[in-house]
């Protein structure tokens, strides 16, 4: 069962198109207690039709000032503009012994368009000779 949290402090950003087909997306890690990690949901429509992108849950860095967690996407495709959305997950249970996942709300939404690779560049430059 999921149920829905409300997600406090969770900025999205998008921080670069990497080597090859892939982006790198970035966000500050809630301040709700009990986090245990992220999901990251993608979209080709801004504001809706968001599918998860990560196969396990995303865990959160810690370490710095500003706790901030990454995720690499590679399943990008060149030519096509993508809308993420990331949510906070913590368990939950009561004392009848239920017990799930709860998901946050869906943060900021981040946007990239993929790039295709600039072309190869020329080989083979020479220089002629004047003919007189």
């Amino acid at each position: 069962m999921i149920k829905k949290l409300i997600l406090i402090g969770v900025m999205i950003f998008c921080i670069g198109v990497m080597s090859g087909q892939s982006l790198t997306l970035q966000w500050t890690n809630s301040v709700t207690e009990g986090v245990t990690g992220y999901n990251l949901y993608r979209s080709e429509t801004a504001g809706s039709g968001y599918e998860k992108v990560n196969p396990v849950l995303i865990l959160p860095t810690f370490g710095s000032v500003i706790e901030k967690t990454e995720f690499t996407d590679i399943t990008v495709k060149y030519n096509k503009r993508y809308y993420y959305v990331c949510r906070a997950v913590m368990p939950w249970s009561d004392p009848a012994g239920d017990n799930g996942i709860l998901e946050s709300i869906n943060s900021n939404e981040a946007t990239e368009y993929i790039m295709p690779p600039a072309p190869n560049a020329p080989t083979g430059l020479i220089k002629k000779s004047l003919q007189p």
